[in-house]
């Protein structure tokens, strides 16, 4: 279900003035969600169940309650505290009814539920519910794809995923223990790259390899194109069967601020080429040693012609 469709039912609810109104999501679903108002018309979420965990914590913008029902099974009510964030909302839920759909009918489900609750108060205590500007959007791109195309092929789901550090705030975007590599997402015609700190290109633990990936715009998909929704679904895909790989892609998804969002299934991209830099003695870089003991940061334009001579991979 699209969550447009789900949040016009929403809004097409009435509410009751002595009782919460439900509605059945979906009855293919192999779980029992509904969608409803409660008096003052705050939007709920229920699902009903035969798990039961007891909820501990409650977040700032939803409110959780587990209740005990007289046929012996359990109704877990999810209300949104705050209702300027309705559409955010209707998006978390829609997440939820969507990443559950696998879980079958096996336990387990409030766990779930709970662990995704908390991904998305994560994103909207970072302010997270906002568009990615374009640049981010090629970013995270980028990013995106060196996980699935160079990644996962030479080290696995989940080695690769926890190795994609960089919406976490780390130096480099991909670290192992002992290399790192730096994802920098170019147009076609780029002359130079933006490093952003003294230690983007320098560590003393790792040797570092910097990577352009060359991505252009298209205007029709014949099939062959990506936008990030597509791209997302696909890792999605590949991470599935390895459930901590999973858990660890979703998490990073919040730090770089992602959410699914109709808006990300254009515009639509293409790989030109990816090149890899091996940074080493000589490569054209400023290292915090280099730094005059007053300065706190630096960036700069790196000259990609400049790096040519340390190219290893095309």
């Amino acid at each position: 279900m699209h969550k447009a469709s789900l949040e016009a039912r929403w809004e097409a609810l009435t509410p009751d003035h002595s009782r919460p109104v439900f509605q059945l999501v979906d009855a293919t679903h192999p779980l029992e969600f509904y969608i409803g108002k409660d008096p003052s018309g705050k939007l709920l979420i229920l699902l009903v169940t035969d798990d039961h965990a007891n909820v501990v914590r409650q977040m700032r913008h939803v409110q959780i309650d587990v209740f005990a029902r007289e046929d012996g099974r359990w109704s877990l009510l999810i209300r949104l505290s705050n209702p300027e964030l309705a559409p955010i909302f209707c998006l978390l839920c829609e997440d939820l009814i969507s990443s559950s759909r696998s879980l079958g009918k096996s336990s387990g489900h409030v766990a779930h539920m709970m662990g995704r609750i908390a991904l998305w108060q994560r994103l909207l205590e970072r302010n997270g519910a906002g568009l990615l500007s374009p640049s981010e959007v090629r970013g995270l791109v980028g990013e995106l794809a060196f996980l699935l195309r160079k990644m996962v092929p030479a080290y696995g789901e989940k080695i690769a995923v926890e190795s994609w550090e960089g919406p976490f705030g780390a130096d480099q975007d991909f670290r192992l223990s002992d290399c790192a590599w730096e994802i920098k997402t170019i147009r076609p015609d780029a002359q130079s790259v933006r490093i952003s700190s003294a230690e983007q290109l320098h560590s003393t633990s790792r040797a570092i390899t910097l990577v352009t990936i060359s991505l252009s715009e298209v205007e029709d998909d014949n099939g062959t194109y990506f936008s990030l929704n597509s791209l997302v679904a696909q890792a999605r895909q590949v991470f599935s069967a390895t459930p901590d790989a999973a858990a660890a892609f979703d998490a990073c998804l919040v730090e770089a601020k992602y959410i699914a969002r109709k808006e990300y299934d254009t515009p639509l991209f293409v790989i030109q080429g990816l090149r890899s830099y091996r940074v080493k003695e000589g490569f054209p870089r400023v290292c915090r040693s280099q730094l005059h003991t007053g300065i706190l940061d630096v960036s700069y334009d790196l000259s990609l012609v400049a790096c040519n001579p340390y190219l290893i991979e095309e």
